[in-house]
C-alpha cells in the first residue's frame, strides 16, 4: 500500500508553500527531512550528557526503555537526550531505520 497521488500532491504543496519557491526547484529530499524528521544536531547539543556518554550505556538505555521494539520518530521531537542518543547511535550504526511510504516518519529499532 503506497501514498495515494492526491497525498503525494498535499505534500508537494506543503513543502512548496513552506519553502515559498516554485515546485520544481524544490529538493525533495532535503524539505521532508527539515521539515518533518528529527531537529538536526547543533553545536551546543555536543556538551549535553547524551553527547558525553559511552555509545555501550545508551545502547543500554535504549534496550531498557524500549527493548527490541520498533520506535516511531515523533517519540523523538521534544526531548533532547533522547533526540541526541538516536543521532549518536544512528551515527554508529546501532539502529536499523526504515521510512514508511504512506507517511513522512520513520521508525528505528535497535540492532543486536
Amino acid at each position: 500500500m503506497g501514498i495515494s497521488d492526491d497525498d503525494y500532491a498535499k505534500a508537494l504543496e506543503r513543502i512548496r508553500q513552506v519553502y515559498n519557491t516554485p515546485l520544481a526547484s524544490v529538493e525533495m529530499t532535503e524539505p521532508i527531512q527539515q521539515t518533518i524528521g528529527i531537529k538536526r544536531l547543533r553545536e551546543e547539543d555536543l556538551k549535553h550528557e547524551a553527547m558525553q556518554a559511552p555509545l555501550s550505556s545508551l545502547a543500554d538505555m535504549w534496550l531498557a526503555r524500549w527493548g527490541t521494539q520498533w520506535v516511531g520518530e515523533q517519540e523523538f521531537m521534544d526531548d533532547d537526550f533522547w533526540r541526541l542518543t538516536l543521532i549518536r547511535l544512528v551515527g554508529a550504526n546501532k539502529l536499523e531505520k526504515h521510512t514508511f511510504v504512506n507517511q513522512y516518519h520513520c521508525v528505528y529499532r535497535i540492532i543486536e
